[in-house]
């Protein structure tokens, strides 16, 4: 009786002593129609489920609000659809977020204060990037905003000093006030032909800025909404000083620059198969890596594609070539058949044949050529036509 006493004694001891660890290490709860789960140990918080994220604020924080200073890792699950308000504002060890494309908004100081976030990953289905929601993080570097978004709202970016680069995505029609205010280390932004209106102070302050990418025309420009000191640099009193130029990129010279950059290209995929060649190549193999320099010499820009898919095409006709020439190699070296001797061989007469007039030596390299032609063929038909078939669609 006294050795079960004990041994019950045990196991309870063992099953608080379990709890304990699993309240040390771990925590968890509902955000809403959400799930949260907090791991101490890792410093990684997930949340996963179906549907929106509540608005926190900052008399209402959110549940593990407790953590927020110690959080490393966000891991936001497929389902989600939006972020909250307030939900890691103040998230200081926070390094790196990825926002998946299910998310279709980011609200209201989100991650404002996020010192330690460097990189920010934003998925292709947000929409809209709402007041203040990326403001003072103070070690993010770069930024690209997708074609998704629509509007970035005031203040979205404010304070964030490391920010060296900007693209603003071509779906964009507003940037709202002081979306960039005081970003000190910003050098470039790109922005798109689809702005309309650029709100006071977006760009003010921004002291290192030195280059504005427009993607539309010099006229568009001049039509959009423009607030107050929108790319102002203040420096002592009233005194303002204009710190950039721009850069107007007209479509049709961005065609211009694929094309040369294609070009660049393909010369680089000719050398390419050139060097491939080996010493020991027979005539023939060498016959058929002319037959595919040829071949990609032939390959012009696809205006229709973009400068990727067309460099995608490149590389995969590279791709076949290589395989031609190595199943040249491959069938040049399986054993060959017995050979007459010279005394069983018929003598070389050189007369030309009776039917098209050609000597024997034309005639072997005839079928060289023959052999060229058909590999080239197959190039085409069963390698690059499929390829430009498959990217069309």
């Amino acid at each position: 009786m006294k050795t079960t006493k004990k041994l019950i004694s045990i196991l309870l001891a063992a099953l608080l002593c379990f709890g304990c660890m699993t309240v040390a290490f771990a925590d968890f709860g509902t955000a809403g129609d959400l799930t949260w789960d907090y791991n101490e140990e890792t410093k990684v918080l997930t949340i996963s489920g179906t549907g929106a994220m509540p608005y926190y604020s900052y008399d209402s924080r959110s549940p593990w609000n407790d953590y927020i200073g110690e959080i490393e890792t966000v891991v936001i699950e497929d389902g989600v659809t939006s972020i909250g308000s307030y939900a890691f504002h103040n998230c200081t060890a926070l390094e790196s977020i990825e926002i998946p494309a299910g998310v279709t908004s980011i609200d209201t100081k989100t991650f404002e204060f996020c010192t330690a976030l460097e990189s920010v990953v934003i998925g292709a289905g947000v929409t809209s990037i709402g007041w203040d929601a990326f403001a003072s993080c103070t070690a993010l570097q770069s930024i690209e905003i997708p074609d998704s978004v629509m509007s970035i709202d005031g203040q979205a970016f404010l304070g964030c000093t490391a920010l060296e680069s900007v693209v603003i995505g071509a779906g964009v029609t507003s940037i709202g006030e002081y979306a960039f205010h005081y970003c000190t280390s910003l050098e470039s932004v790109v922005i798109s032909d689809g702005v309309t209106s650029i709100g006071d102070g977006a760009f003010s302050d921004c002291t290192e800025l030195q280059t504005v990418n427009y993607t539309g025309s010099e006229e568009a420009w001049n039509e959009i909404q423009m607030g107050n000191d929108a790319f102002t640099t203040w420096s002592s009193g009233d005194q303002q000083y204009p710190i950039f130029t721009f850069n107007y990129v007209d479509p049709a010279d961005q065609l211009v620059l694929d094309k040369e950059a294609y070009e660049e290209a393909v010369a680089t995929a000719i050398a390419d198969i050139d060097n491939y060649r080996q010493d020991g190549d027979s005539v023939t193999t060498a016959a058929v890596a002319d037959g595919v320099i040829q071949a990609l010499g032939m390959l012009a820009y696809d205006e229709t594609l973009s400068l990727e898919d067309n460099l995608r095409a490149l590389e995969a006709a590279v791709e076949a070539g290589k395989e031609l020439i190595d199943a040249q190699r491959a069938s040049e070296a399986q054993p060959d058949e017995p050979t007459p001797t010279d005394s069983d061989k018929p003598a070389k007469t050189g007369a030309p044949c009776p039917v098209c007039g050609a000597t024997e030596h034309e005639i072997e390299w005839i079928g060289i050529l023959h052999q060229v032609f058909y590999a080239l063929k197959y190039l085409f038909n069963n390698v690059l036509f499929p390829i430009f078939k498959a990217i069309r669609k």
